[in-house]
């Protein structure tokens, strides 16, 4: 498995959800703005951050889990979104559904080298 804010390879992530059943399953870094937005019109993308995570399982950390805009620590989540202005993301981490303001998102997204997952039945 991938350690925790390790960078990945494209077929990283194929392999770990062909494991798991998925059959059709994209995978790829580097991706552009019009491969996300065209792939999310289609329904629902996994995306990798780059994030600052805090809260209960960090070094340290105590309270609530939760991200704490970009950083250094390379994270999955799931974009089920977005509207004008956000993207709407379900984040495993904190276990919330959030808006994330459209700026904030792309400096976090380009911090988890674009990494886009889809995967379609």
């Amino acid at each position: 498995a991938i350690a925790m804010g390790d960078r990945y390879e494209d077929n990283y992530w194929t392999d770990e959800f062909n494991d798991v059943g998925y059959q059709n399953v994209d995978a790829r870094g580097g991706a552009s703005h019009d491969d996300f937005y065209t792939a999310l019109e289609e329904g629902p993308v996994v995306v990798t951050v780059g994030v600052r995570i805090t809260g209960e399982g960090t070094v340290g950390g105590s309270g609530p889990r939760a991200l704490d805009g970009p950083g250094s620590t390379i994270h999955a989540m799931v974009v089920t979104g977005r509207t004008e202005t956000a993207v709407v993301v379900n984040d495993p981490w904190s276990g919330t559904q959030m808006e994330i303001p459209n700026e904030t998102f792309n400096e976090m997204w380009n911090k988890g080298s674009n990494g886009l997952v889809v995967i379609r039945p």
